[in-house]
């Protein structure tokens, strides 16, 4: 699959996990993360991050599994990418995982410069944000997170590259 970088407006034609609003709140951190139900069991195809950096910088994204409100096992994690523009852009990650229908996950992002990724308040009263400071580059097989929010959501999601009706 080919994708574009740097677009600003992904497809959303096909159905999605995860926080799809561009936001305005930019955090600092080393590893955030988002928790979203799946909707649908299917594999997910492309994984968005809406993200910048006013200088040259990296970011990748990874999928958790949910363990109890946190996240758990790793289950998968991307390569890098560059990210090199001032202004918020939506940027693609391929990936290729299956996810089952009612579970919830973990979709994870992590930047080598900072600032790098944007945040919304919500009026969600469960958590479904955390940040871990650990080491770029290095995806923890499992970890307690340094911080978990209610009421915010990362702006990141997935799309679904195939699913079950």
């Amino acid at each position: 699959m080919s994708l574009p970088m740097n677009t600003g407006a992904p497809p959303q034609s096909a159905p999605t996990i995860g926080y799809l609003s561009g936001a305005s709140n930019l955090i600092s951190n080393t590893m955030v993360g988002g928790r979203f139900m799946a909707p649908k069991t299917g594999t997910l195809g492309v994984i968005w991050l809406w993200c910048k950096c006013s200088t040259t910088g990296h970011a990748q994204v990874a999928l958790y599994a949910d363990s109890n409100g946190l996240p758990g096992t790793l289950l998968y994690n991307t390569t890098s990418q560059v990210v090199n523009w001032s202004t918020p852009t939506w940027l693609a990650f391929t990936v290729s995982w299956n996810i089952s229908a009612g579970q919830w996950y973990w979709l994870c992002a992590e930047a080598d410069t900072l600032p790098m990724v944007y945040f919304d308040y919500t009026s969600d009263s469960v958590i479904g944000f955390m940040i871990y400071n650990g080491t770029y580059g290095t995806w923890p097989v499992s970890f307690t997170p340094t911080a978990t929010y209610a009421a915010m959501r990362l702006s990141i999601y997935g799309i679904y590259q195939n699913w079950q009706t």
